[in-house]
C-alpha cells in the first residue's frame, strides 16, 4: 500500500494536575514515515518554526513513536510561545553595544 502515511493525534502533558488545577495538554498531529517521526499540521503538511526548522526525530532502536511525537510538540509549542531559550541576533541578554561613529 502506498501513499500518504497515517496522520496520527498525539496529547503531551504541559502543566501537571495540583489540587484543584487540572492542568493543561497541548495537542499535536504527527506521522510516521521510512523510520522518522514528523510533527504536522491535522492535513499532514509538515510544521516549521519561523527559522523553517522542521520537527522531527529519526527513530532507533526502543523509540515509542507517540512519546517522541509529545517530546516534538512540546518543543514546538515553546519555540512558538518565545520560550525556548533561544535568542534572536541582536537581542543578548546585557548592556547595549553600539559600533563606534567616526567623526569626520
Amino acid at each position: 500500500m502506498t501513499g500518504k502515511p497515517e496522520v496520527k493525534a498525539v496529547f503531551a502533558e504541559v502543566r501537571r494536575p495540583r489540587g484543584t488545577d487540572p492542568g493543561a495538554a497541548v495537542e499535536g498531529r504527527y506521522i510516521v514515515e521510512d523510520g522518522v517521526v514528523t510533527l504536522t499540521t491535522q492535513d499532514g503538511i509538515p510544521v516549521r518554526d519561523e527559522y523553517g526548522k522542521l520537527y522531527k526525530h529519526t527513530l532507533v532502536t526502543g523509540d515509542i513513536p507517540k512519546q517522541i511525537a509529545a517530546r516534538l510538540t512540546k518543543s514546538f509549542r515553546l519555540k512558538l510561545r518565545g520560550k525556548d531559550g533561544g535568542r534572536l541576533a541582536g537581542f543578548e541578554p546585557g548592556p547595549l553595544r553600539y559600533p563606534p561613529i567616526k567623526v569626520v
